[in-house]
């Protein structure tokens, strides 16, 4: 691994160090966990929208009648 660095203010640094500690685990740790959690979610984000906006160009979309013709049919009160 390379090293890197950041600044927290007082507070998030507190946060930090107290589920550190709550886990039993280094302050590192965390911080190299919560990176990771967050990179997976933003690819995965991305990933998605960018299926989304391939079906909007492919012409793979619902009205918005037929959407909340949909959503009825599943049993839900749309107003």
């Amino acid at each position: 691994m390379r090293p890197t660095s950041i600044r927290l203010d007082e507070e998030t640094l507190d946060s930090l160090d107290g589920i550190a500690h709550s886990l039993g685990r280094s302050r590192q740790w965390v911080i190299q966990d919560a990176i990771e959690q967050y990179l997976r979610h933003e690819i995965w984000f991305r990933e998605e929208v960018g299926k989304g906006l391939a079906d909007i160009e492919a012409g793979r979309t619902h009205s918005h009648d037929e959407a909340i013709d949909a959503v009825r049919k599943l049993g839900i009160n749309v107003e």
